[in-house]
């Protein structure tokens, strides 16, 4: 899809990672206190992880990545990244 403006371009990018986003994690909830909100992908062992921006990624790939994450809400991912 062209685009003649760059920041047309920049809204499209956003607003579609951004439904990805949300259709991914619609439905799901976070392990470790079932908050449905603000939800975010947490890599189990951070060794393993590839990179953090995923969500553009092709679908077999972005999968490949996911098993290697489990769903936290953000509280309790911020929680986890300090008790390390």
């Amino acid at each position: 899809m062209p685009f003649k403006d760059r920041k047309d371009k920049q809204k499209f990018q956003r607003d579609w990672l951004q439904k990805r986003k949300d259709d991914f994690f619609k439905g799901k909830k976070c392990r470790r206190c079932g908050s449905t909100k603000d939800l975010q992908l947490h890599h189990t062992d951070p060794s393993k992880k590839v990179d953090h921006k995923i969500w553009s990624w092709k679908p077999e790939r972005f999968r490949e990545e996911v098993r290697k994450c489990i769903i936290l809400c953000k509280s309790c991912h911020q929680k986890d990244k300090f008790s390390h």
